[in-house]
């Protein structure tokens, strides 16, 4: 290397170390900038209503999208369909009997999670732990229908068909929600042994929503006179739930807000004993929106209380805004 260049290091050297100083400092003065435009400025975006709603808008909405943007980036991303796993999986949610045998959904060992088509026998149960070996496969569309999407936004995004199945433990679910689902599958039993069907199907539903003790001739009858709602988990339900609530906590001597709070607890617990499925925790939030209106003595908005579900539900999942 020549003389010239071996002098020329250290005054780059130099160049670069000032010119990384005047970044620093200029970053340093854009914050300073900041710092002051918000001191000025705070008290009167604080102040007027429309500027500090209109602010808070368009900050949600680009929030909205780029969680949006986030989870779409992952599904797309995706490119182990096709592979064959054999491992160890967690059954998550009650299975869902189906007309040939019962859908699982599955945590897998390696983070993924399948929705696995098992036969009716044997019957598993949420908590327990397999040994699963199966192929991966992506799910496909159906005409109009985006179902691959549709599982997307429960986090699953394979399909374990024709699996091999090993039960290898029980139990291994969380306490707290296993045993709501004892508490529910208890009182079904309850049902059935007091009730003929298809009434004790009709009964459940009502209560606890769902058409799975339906046989499917009364859920095609339900269909076609536009009934179904009746047995869909909706406001409805929780209104019954939240009104028996509030009755029982009065009748055990609690006072009105603390029946309140119970009321509270038991729509919690009927969110999540029904599977948290989407209608499920839009009723839930809805119903703890007017309680809460009429415990502060105000009137209840019904327009306000599903926009506010809306909100609250596509935080925590915002796949569901892109079906």
């Amino acid at each position: 290397m020549a003389k010239s260049k071996i002098f020329l290091i250290p005054i780059i050297g130099v160049y670069f170390g000032n010119i990384h100083q005047i970044l620093l400092e200029f970053q340093s003065a854009w914050k300073l900038f900041f710092i002051n435009c918000w001191d000025k400025y705070s008290q009167y975006f604080l102040q007027n209503k429309i500027v500090l709603i209109s602010g808070l808008a368009v900050l949600f909405f680009v929030a909205g999208i780029w969680m949006a943007d986030r989870r779409l980036s992952a599904i797309n991303n995706i490119d182990t369909a096709g592979q064959n796993f054999s491992g160890v999986a967690l059954i998550i949610k009650e299975p869902v009997p189906t007309a040939f045998g019962q859908n699982l959904t599955a945590d897998l060992d390696n983070g993924l999670r399948v929705l696995v088509s098992a036969n009716k026998f044997p019957e598993y149960a949420y908590g327990d732990k397999i040994n699963l070996d199966c192929m991966l496969q992506l799910p496909k569309n159906q005409d109009s229908f985006d179902y691959r999407m549709y599982l997307a936004k429960d986090g699953i995004f394979y399909l374990c068909q024709k699996p091999k199945i090993e039960l290898l433990a029980s139990g291994q679910g969380n306490n707290l929600y296993a045993g709501i689902l004892q508490i529910k599958n208890k009182f079904n039993d309850n049902i059935n042994r007091l009730i003929p069907s298809p009434e004790a199907g009709l009964l459940s539903g009502l209560i606890l929503g769902g058409s799975v003790g339906l046989p499917d001739e009364l859920k095609t009858n339900f269909s076609r006179t536009g009934l179904t709602h009746i047995i869909a988990v909706s406001g409805y339900n929780v209104t019954i739930v939240a009104e028996y609530l509030m009755l029982l906590g009065i009748f055990l001597g609690l006072w009105r807000k603390q029946a309140f709070w119970f009321a509270i607890v038991g729509i919690l617990i009927f969110v999540i004993m029904t599977g948290l499925s989407a209608s499920a925790v839009r009723a839930g939030v809805m119903g703890t929106l007017l309680l809460f209106a009429m415990k502060n003595g105000r009137l209840a908005n019904a327009q306000n209380a599903v926009l506010a579900a809306a909100g609250i539900m596509l935080f925590f999942n915002p796949l569901p805004a892109a079906l």
